[in-house]
């Protein structure tokens, strides 16, 4: 449906599929026999190259687009699908919502709702190696969210990538 959305804007596109993590089925994979396919590793390398948008049901990697300016379009349910900065999309209007996305250029309102997300709503904790400042933002996020009162006392999180937080000066 991408495939033929994109082409329908311009028959000269390429549109590369992303794979998820775990795979797709031998039946989907067939699907996508005549796109070319990239692994979910090589998607940040896929939207860094020059992609003119991106289509997705909600992967978080649609924020790197963001950053990159890149127009994002999903399907579904997700915390970046805020009216204008994202274009939110059905199968049935694909091509419409794509044809948008490449003309809607929202640069000052992605820039205010990355500024909030990144600094004040999103935890930077790695995943697969969490350090102490992450772990002090997830403390800090459960703390929050129970409303659990801490007079006189202070969790230190400074939020920001993880990398140049912990460089040794």
């Amino acid at each position: 449906a991408v495939a033929a959305a994109a082409h329908a804007i311009d028959p000269a596109l390429t549109v590369v599929a992303i794979l998820p993590q775990e795979g797709l089925p031998p039946a989907e994979l067939r699907a996508l026999a005549r796109l070319p396919i990239a692994t979910i590793a090589a998607a940040p390398a896929v939207v860094m190259v020059g992609a003119l948008a991106v289509v997705t049901v909600n992967d978080p990697l649609a924020l790197g687009a963001l950053l990159l300016q890149t127009p994002v379009v999903h399907f579904g349910r997700t915390p970046y699908g805020v009216e204008g900065v994202t274009i939110p999309a059905s199968l049935d209007d694909l091509e419409r919502s794509l044809a948008r996305a490449l003309t809607h250029e929202p640069f000052a309102l992605r820039e205010r709702f990355l500024t909030q997300v990144l600094r004040r709503d999103h935890v930077w904790c790695h995943v697969d190696a969490p350090d102490r400042n992450g772990l002090l933002g997830v403390i800090e996020g459960i703390e929050r969210l129970v409303s659990v009162p801490r007079p006189n006392m202070r969790v230190d999180y400074r939020p920001g990538p993880t990398w140049p937080l912990s460089t040794q000066v």
